[in-house]
């Protein structure tokens, strides 16, 4: 009698449309990386069964964009393998050559729980209790919608997934854009096939599926492209794509005393497709120009307070570390606006500027008190969350003579005072940063597009005001 029912019920396991996507899952597939056409990296992922019938998903993704900086990010799931099949434990580690950042989420009694480890002069893990449940059910939740459900073309659904950013789920809406044929929508993609589309907080992504709805192309933030490759092509040959010069765009003209510009105009030239989605670009009489303000002021989201107050992996505000340098400023309890104009310039103290320095984590940064300005602008955006206040860091373009006239990648901060955002820079102590900070777009996709098309774009100088 205990052996038939033990039977029926493997049985009825069996024939669950979870287990049985699950089963069909149990490969090893590898994709290369191209940005701009050239060969960056590859991505390898491996479904498997372990000996206690857990399901395991592992995954790398290494890519290496500029000279002797390779990045790898590996990520694990690991599934109970019975009813209600939830997570055992998930981990994700970013290396790059100076730094690692170490994510170990693991399920217990009490729930799941977070140990993160921040760079190489941390000292012990941060622990953190997630209020979150996630399972197989979820991670395999747009498979099982595409066999299962077969999708009407345009139908959407929304799915959750991790966010070890973030250490919260995040959700996710996929459209269902239908059947692909030999290749009509990508070089890479022959046969019939599928096309589905994820729009999220983190970036937009366009997958081409095969019959059996596996991903073969699939391109990421709209520049990113990764195609299916057998694995005995591995490893891929990487070649950099940045260079210093990269990252600047040339203005035909010098702009005097540009740190006391009140209002700046400037006509681009080149590919302005690629500036139509920034938040100062404009049309005049068919020309498309971008405009700079002193002191600009932007308009927040309802939602501000809680995103970017909040601990995330990158502004690690419960460590230890980051508590006693908050605690050092001495801004506690003073108001949000004198805390902004306070901390700009405690940051702007505390470190010293390394044209040469390589990306540190903010806890590296508390140690060795060096860096460029995206070491001060994300220093700045932690310590503030850490006193309370709602901050962000903003990646963009400022005004550089050294060694020739141009507007050079830049990062500088933006601060929620009185429901709207003000833009504070560190890096040069400024509380109210000049007109020649051009914020970039904010989204993931839009930021990549821009910064890897820097290149071909010019600036021609129009009008300059500056203060009296």
């Amino acid at each position: 009698m205990a052996l038939a029912l033990m039977l029926a019920m493997l049985n009825q396991q069996a024939r669950n449309p979870v287990v049985q996507l699950a089963q069909r899952t149990l490969s090893e597939r590898a994709f290369s990386v191209s940005l701009k056409t050239l060969p960056v990296g590859q991505l390898v992922q491996h479904a498997s069964r372990t000996r206690l019938g857990d399901y395991q998903y592992a995954s790398e993704f290494a890519f290496q964009l500029s000279h002797a900086q390779p990045v790898r990010v590996t990520e694990n799931r690991r599934f109970q393998g019975r009813p209600p099949y939830p997570l055992i434990s998930a981990n994700q580690s970013d290396n790059t050559n100076t730094t690692t950042t170490q994510v170990a989420i693991a399920a217990s009694d009490q729930g799941l729980t977070a140990l993160v480890s921040h760079g190489k002069a941390t000292g012990q893990p941060n622990v953190q209790p997630l209020s979150w449940r996630y399972g197989l059910t979820d991670y395999l939740a747009v498979e099982q919608w595409l066999t299962h459900s077969q999708p009407a073309v345009g139908a959407s659904q929304a799915f959750r997934s991790i966010d070890f950013s973030k250490l919260d789920l995040v959700t996710n809406s996929w459209t269902y854009l239908g059947v692909t044929g030999s290749g009509a929508t990508a070089q890479t993609v022959s046969g019939q096939g599928h096309l589905v589309t994820k729009s999220s907080p983190q970036d937009d992504v366009r997958m081409y599926l095969d019959e059996h709805f596996r991903p073969l192309n699939f391109t990421m933030a709209g520049t990113f492209e990764l195609n299916h490759v057998p694995l005995d092509l591995l490893p891929i040959a990487t070649e950099p794509v940045f260079h210093s010069q990269t990252y600047q765009i040339s203005i035909d003209k010098p702009i005097d005393d540009h740190t006391n510009t009140s209002v700046l105009t400037l006509a681009v030239k080149g590919n302005t497709d690629l500036i139509k989605n920034w938040a100062s670009a404009s049309v005049s009489n068919g020309d498309w120009l971008i405009e700079g303000r002193r002191g600009p002021v932007r308009a927040a989201a309802p939602t501000a307070v809680a995103d970017y107050g909040r601990e995330e992996l990158s502004y690690p505000i419960s460590h230890p570390t980051i508590k006693r340098l908050a605690a050092e400023t001495g801004l506690k309890n003073l108001s949000h606006t004198t805390i902004a104009h306070e901390l700009t310039a405690f940051v702007n103290e505390f470190i010293r500027y390394d044209h040469h320095s390589t990306m540190q984590s903010v806890l590296d940064v508390a140690v060795t008190r060096t860096g460029d300005c995206n070491e001060y602008a994300e220093l700045f955006t932690t310590l503030a969350r850490a006193l309370g206040v709602p901050a962000r860091t903003v990646i963009g373009l400022a005004y550089t003579d050294d060694p020739a006239p141009a507007f050079a990648l830049h990062a500088w901060n933006e601060v929620l005072l009185s429901e709207q955002w003000h833009a504070f820079d560190p890096t040069w102590n400024e509380t109210v940063v000049d007109a020649t900070h051009i914020a970039l777009p904010s989204d993931q996709g839009g930021l990549l597009i821009a910064l890897t098309s820097l290149q071909e774009l010019e600036f021609g100088l129009v009008a300059v005001q500056h203060l009296l």
